[in-house]
C-alpha cells in the first residue's frame, strides 16, 4: 500500500485534494501501474480513497460533489445541471443563482407534496463492544428526505454565491449601470425569500417601481437614493 500511495502522490503533485476527482475507474486504472499488489491491498486502497472523499465532502462541501448528486436523482434537466457547472466554472454568480433557485423551487414542491413516497432502507443495528452503546449504520433512501438534504446543500452554496455577488460590485463609483445591476440582482433575493416562505409583496412593489423608473433618462442617482429608505423599511419588516 505504501508503494501504491507513493506512486499516486506523484500523479497528484502531492496534493491529496486531487483524490476528490478520482472515481472508481480512475483508481482502478492507476492501480494497474503498481506491481505486486494483491487483491486485498487493492481493495483497501480503494476504500481509503473513498473514505477520504466522503470525509472531505462532509466537512468541506464542494459544488463538484453537489453536481454529481443532482445528476444522480434525475429530478432536474441535464441541460440545467450542465449550465450550472459552466456558470460556476466561469464564476457567473447571477446565472448560477438563477439555476439554483429554480432547483430549490422544484425541491420545495417535492418536499411539500402531500403524496407519499416509497422509502428503502438497509440499516444494521449494533452495540459498542466495550461500552455497550447502541449504534447503527447502513443506507436510507426516500425522495422527500433526499430532497431536504439537497435543499440544505444548495442553500449553503447559494448563500456563498450571494456573498460573492455583493463583493463583485464596485460601490466606490456608482453609475446608472450599477443601479440597473443592483435592481436586477434584487429579484434574486426576492425569489430566495419567496422560496423560504417569506412574504415579499411590499418589497417587490418597490422594486417594480424602480423597474419602471430606470428607462427614464432623467432618473438620477439622487432619486434612487430617495427610494432607498422604502427598501430599508420593507427589509426591516421582513427581517423582524
Amino acid at each position: 500500500m505504501h508503494k501504491a500511495f507513493n506512486y499516486f502522490f506523484t500523479k497528484i503533485n502531492n496534493d491529496p485534494r486531487d483524490f476528490l476527482e478520482w472515481d472508481k475507474e480512475r483508481v482502478h486504472k492507476e492501480l494497474r501501474h503498481v506491481k505486486g499488489l494483491n487483491d486485498r491491498d487493492q481493495e483497501r486502497i480503494k476504500i481509503m480513497i473513498r473514505i477520504y472523499q466522503l470525509i472531505y465532502k462532509k466537512y468541506y462541501p464542494q459544488y463538484i460533489d453537489l453536481l454529481k448528486d443532482l445528476e444522480s436523482i434525475n429530478a432536474f434537466p441535464q441541460a440545467d445541471i450542465a449550465s450550472l457547472k459552466r456558470s460556476l466554472d466561469i464564476k457567473d454568480y447571477y446565472r448560477s443563482l438563477t439555476i439554483i433557485l429554480k432547483f430549490l423551487s422544484i425541491l420545495k414542491t417535492t418536499i411539500l407534496s402531500p403524496k407519499k413516497t416509497q422509502f428503502y432502507e438497509n440499516i444494521y443495528y449494533k452495540r459498542h463492544i466495550a461500552a455497550g452503546i447502541p449504534s447503527m449504520y447502513g443506507t436510507y433512501h426516500e425522495k422527500k428526505f433526499e430532497a431536504v438534504g439537497l435543499s440544505l446543500r444548495l442553500e449553503t452554496l447559494a448563500t456563498m454565491l450571494f456573498e460573492e455577488l455583493i463583493q463583485s460590485f464596485n460601490l466606490q463609483f456608482i453609475t446608472k449601470h450599477t443601479i440597473t445591476k443592483i435592481h436586477t440582482y434584487l429579484w434574486l433575493y426576492i425569489s430566495a425569500l419567496e422560496i423560504e416562505g417569506i412574504s415579499t409583496e411590499g418589497l417587490a412593489a418597490k422594486v417594480k417601481y424602480v423597474k419602471h423608473a430606470l428607462p427614464v433618462k432623467q432618473f438620477s442617482i439622487d432619486q434612487y437614493i430617495d427610494i432607498l429608505p422604502f427598501y430599508l423599511q420593507r427589509y426591516f419588516r421582513i427581517s423582524s
